[in-house]
């Protein structure tokens, strides 16, 4: 048991801190808003597949940094279909 003074409860405002896991912050810069947005739900849908989910997580655990993007999801699309 801690003898002495308790030390009081914090007060004041909460910060939170996310992690642009998927980089998606730098993507909404490169491609702008209406082309980022637009590319969402196809990414979205695609990424739903099971190979694809499973290759994307293969990729991750060589290279932390891979994500599924507009510019890679055909290629993973067509390594998925073989």
């Amino acid at each position: 048991m801690p003898t002495g003074p308790m030390t009081p409860k914090p007060t004041g405002t909460v910060t939170l801190l996310f992690s642009d896991i998927e980089d998606s912050t730098s993507r909404l810069a490169e491609l702008g808003a209406d082309r980022y947005h637009a590319a969402l739900p196809a990414l979205a849908a695609l990424a739903e597949c099971e190979s694809v989910a499973l290759f994307v997580e293969r990729a991750k655990a060589v290279a932390p940094g891979f994500a599924l993007t507009e510019e890679n999801a055909q290629a993973v699309a067509e390594i998925c279909l073989q």
